[in-house]
Formats: structure tokens, sequence, C-alpha cells
């Protein structure tokens, strides 16, 4: 994958986020690239995209993330990707990307190992499972009473254990990769709330992304303790 050239702009001061909610079909990376003269025009420093991961089958949003390891084909790819980067740097935009770090869908290869060999799996200690309930296994959705922490009561998707180091290298190995890269500037994190430290979390994650820049802390970040 080719990096935009010339790295990120410069660290001017930000005079505004316009937000895009990618969507396949209809809206995906070429789409939001087209725009780009556009949001220069309007005068915005910063275009802030929705989740980018291969998210589940159908997804109209991309915050039900299914293979943290890839960018979404159904948006266009990784190659697609760095490609709409490019266009924006060309009008001097930075990139503000979301991640979704408290849950995943019930879909990929991690869930489908739990749901095989239950706390056999090599998988299992991502996620907070309660197997005395759930007979030894993880109970899917529509197949009984939820044994798994959840986002909110939202049975399909399932929460993540980012206080293990394991599950954090796992789920950010790609992010962290295109922000050292220079494919993206800053993060947004949702929901950290639903962490079980969500102060060691964002400080995890400064850590893994490198040394900070004017404008590239990740949103949230409360600093030192």
């Amino acid at each position: 994958m080719e990096p935009p050239p010339g790295g990120p702009p410069g660290e001017d001061a930000p005079t505004g986020a316009y937000r895009l909610q990618l969507r396949a079909p209809g809206f995906g990376f070429a789409e939001a690239a087209a725009l780009a003269p556009y949001l220069r025009d309007l005068g915005v420093s910063h275009v802030y995209l929705s989740p980018v991961l291969q998210a589940a089958p159908g997804s109209t949003h991309g915050y039900d993330v299914a293979d943290h390891g890839r960018i979404s084909a159904e948006l266009g790819g990784e190659d697609a990707f760095a490609a709409m980067v490019r266009r924006f740097r060309a009008e001097g935009l930075r990139v503000l990307l979301d991640i979704v770090p408290n849950h995943m869908a019930f879909h990929g290869t991690a869930v489908a190992s739990v749901l095989a060999d239950g706390p056999a799996s090599p998988y299992a200690h991502w996620f907070d499972v309660d197997w005395e309930a759930g007979g030894g296994r993880l109970v899917p959705p529509g197949e009984g009473e939820p044994n798994y922490r959840r986002f909110f009561d939202i049975s399909g998707l399932i929460g993540l254990r980012q206080e293990d180091p394991d599950v954090f290298d796992a789920t950010h190995a790609l992010i962290v990769r295109l922000y050292r890269e220079g494919l993206v500037d800053g993060l947004r994190v949702d929901h950290p709330d639903g962490l079980a430290d969500p102060r060691a979390y964002l400080r995890r994650l400064r850590g893994a992304l490198g040394p900070a820049g004017p404008g590239t802390a990740p949103e949230g970040d409360p600093g030192p303790a």
C-alpha cells in the first residue's frame, strides 16, 4: 500500500471536522474521496470517518466489527482507503478515524472459535463469559439467555476484554499501523466508558501509537493522573 505523498500535512490549528458515515453499497472510500474539494472549500481541516474495519455481513454503519485485521472489503479495501487518504491530503485535509474497542460483532474467527471450543478456545480470554450459566458454552443470540457481556442489551455485540494486553494488541495492530504510516492523524474512541478501565485503555492506546504530536491524542485521553 502506497502512503500519502509527503506524509501528514502540517499540524496547524484545527478549523473544524466534517463527519462522513461510510456505507456499502453506495458510499465507500471512492465516494468519500470525491468529496475532498467540497470539504476543502467548506474550510474544515479534518475528515472524521466512521469505522473502516471489516464489519458484520450487511452492516450499515461499521460499529459491528467482525475482523480487526482487515479494512472493509465492501467499502473498497485497503488500497482504496489509501487512495482516499491521498486525495484528502492533496486538498490539505487530515483524517480522524472512529474505532470500536468495547465490543465486536458475533461474527469472525474469534467468536466462531469460542462457539466451537468454549473455554478451551485460544480466544476464550477475549470475552467475559459466564461459562457456568451457559453449561460450558457461549450461548449465541436467539438460543437462550446471553451469558456474556454485551453492548447494553444488544446480543449481537459481544464485549471485548481490552484490559488483556493480548486482546488489545490483536484488535489494534491494524489501527496502529495505519497511524504510524501516516494514513490516520487521530482517533475517536467509541464508548470507552464500557471498558473495565477506560483510563488505562487510553494510556495503552497512546503508548501504542507512539509520541504524540499536536492534535493527535485520542479523544478522551485523560492525560497524567
